[in-house]
């Protein structure tokens, strides 16, 4: 006869129901099963607390509030000179040479300038400075090739 009570969860628990015993001898005892008593494990740790929660009253705020202002920034105004005299300077370049007779590779690389200048001008339209400096430098950077001797 086994006068044992353990943890019914125990595998080695012989007085739980599937147990073959001749009989249970706790039947005074109080019931150690999980069905109900309200009885929690001491051994588990509890979850961590959230942190405590701010409340901001009609949109009030301790950080300083930032204004957004349109305009041009010296960069941009800078840039956008550059990119007016990288133009003008290849435009003269390709006045310089449409007088000679340029070979088909030349050619190709004067359709390329123009290509490059007018994807430079539209990327300037639609506010893309940076891409559009680029786009200008290239152009410029081949019409002085063509211009070379």
């Amino acid at each position: 006869m086994n006068t044992t009570v353990g943890n019914p969860a125990d595998p080695t628990n012989s007085t739980g129901a599937g147990s073959s015993g001749e009989g249970s001898t706790n039947a005074g005892a109080p019931s150690t099963s999980s069905s109900g008593g309200g009885s929690t494990n001491a051994g588990s740790p509890l979850p961590p607390c959230p942190p405590p929660k701010k409340v901001v009253r009609n949109g009030g705020s301790d950080e300083p509030s930032i204004q957004l202002v349109e305009g041009t920034t010296d960069e941009q105004a800078s840039r956008q000179r550059s990119t007016d005299q990288l133009t003008a300077a290849t435009q003269e370049n390709l006045k310089k040479i449409a007088a000679r007779r340029l070979s088909p590779s030349q050619q190709e690389i004067v359709s390329q300038i123009k290509q490059f200048m007018e994807q430079s001008k539209t990327a300037m339209t639609a506010g893309d400075q940076v891409r559009g400096h680029n786009l200008a430098m290239k152009a410029h950077l081949l019409s002085n090739e063509l211009v070379k001797p």
